[in-house]
């Protein structure tokens, strides 16, 4: 008598991400850092004063929008 264990794709989950998924995580992460980073880069003192922002401060707004809080 043989037993058969049907499984389909969707019944399994990791219990944590692969390899793959946190390299894709990464570059995505690291991508929307670099793309805020320019186009704030690109905008004039001006405009950034009037989002409240300062030259010196682009970088950690991109970081935050990318990483969030961590550090």
């Amino acid at each position: 008598m043989a037993n058969t264990l049907n499984l389909d794709a969707s019944s399994i989950s990791p219990a944590r991400p692969t390899l793959m998924d946190r390299v894709r995580d990464i570059v995505t992460r690291r991508r929307m850092y670099t793309t805020t980073v320019n186009e704030l880069g690109q905008l004039s003192d001006r405009e950034l004063n009037e989002m409240g922002m300062g030259r010196h401060g682009i970088r950690r707004v991109a970081w935050e929008y990318a990483y969030g809080d961590r550090a």
